[in-house]
């Protein structure tokens, strides 16, 4: 059993799961992003105990969200069983994640964190955010073409 994701990461890697491995690469780093933001308990996250799974690398809340037994702290993870896995619904290989952070200059003390995610977008929510990408590089494009043809008249002036 790895130690820590990133040896779970380098596990997928050797034998041959690259988007399990980039899974866990993409869901540790959205979780470090919303830490590193100071996140207030105000903003729309989800809250929990995260969990891994074996099957597919995501790393997250379980199925059920963080109303589902195990997503407190303080639950006894020994008589609770994790998962299913939120993206692709494996039951039997999953296992419970422990976030950690030192809590003195020796490291010899942790304090466990818990997980925090965005939750996803609704298919309506999704449809805007791609329109609105479509139109932000359709607007990049058209300002590449029109100082391209500015420069192109300048030139054979």
């Amino acid at each position: 059993m790895p130690r820590n994701l990133h040896n779970a990461a380098e596990l997928f890697l050797r034998v041959g799961m690259v988007d399990a491995a980039e899974n866990i690469k993409r869901n540790v780093a959205d979780l470090l992003d919303i830490y590193s933001n100071d996140p207030d308990g105000k903003s729309n996250f989800h809250v929990g105990r995260g969990v891994v799974c074996w099957a597919c690398g995501h790393c997250g809340i379980p199925k059920g969200g963080a109303n589902q037994k195990g997503n407190n702290i303080k639950d006894d993870l020994h008589k609770i069983a994790p998962g299913p896995c939120n993206k692709c619904g494996e039951t039997e290989q999953v296992n419970w994640l422990k976030v950690t952070q030192p809590v003195d200059a020796t490291n010899t003390k942790k304090e466990e964190l818990p997980w925090i995610e965005t939750p996803p977008l609704s298919e309506e929510e999704m449809k805007k955010k791609k329109e609105a990408q479509l139109l932000a590089k359709r607007k990049e494009v058209e300002e590449q073409v029109k100082r391209a043809l500015e420069e192109r008249e300048r030139k054979n002036l």
